[in-house]
């Protein structure tokens, strides 16, 4: 259960340049968990992410996004999940930016890591 509402989460960060809003709003789109994307719909929809301001949305449900905070150049979102199974869950997930534009992300309780790809729109 944990492992699937975080690969959710393998769907949101931002390094904080600029206003906040600018940087949240930097970061919302599409998202492929752990490789590059290759955005010709041939992507596994397995390891799809969609990162709105609301929500993030992959194969195993949909998280609510509750709370935005910033620290230093990390962003976390204090998420409620719902999963396909209709269990839901809250935590946060904290995502950090790596060379190349890569998001690494950690459960809050970091039982899970993933890196996110943004797909071309």
């Amino acid at each position: 259960m944990g492992r699937a509402w975080c690969v959710a989460g393998a769907a949101a960060a931002m390094v904080l340049v600029g206003s906040r809003a600018c940087a949240e709003d930097a970061f919302e789109g599409r998202y492929l968990q752990n490789r590059p994307c290759r955005g010709d719909r041939t992507d596994p929809p397995s390891l799809r992410v969609t990162i709105t301001p609301q929500q993030i949305t992959y194969a195993g449900g949909t998280c609510a996004i509750k709370t935005r905070r910033g620290e230093g150049s990390r962003l976390i979102f204090g998420v409620a999940c719902r999963f396909r199974s209709g269990i839901t869950m809250g935590s946060d997930i904290v995502f950090t930016r790596q060379r190349g534009g890569v998001w690494h992300m950690i459960q809050g309780d970091g039982d899970f890591e993933a890196d996110i790809y943004r797909c071309p729109d």
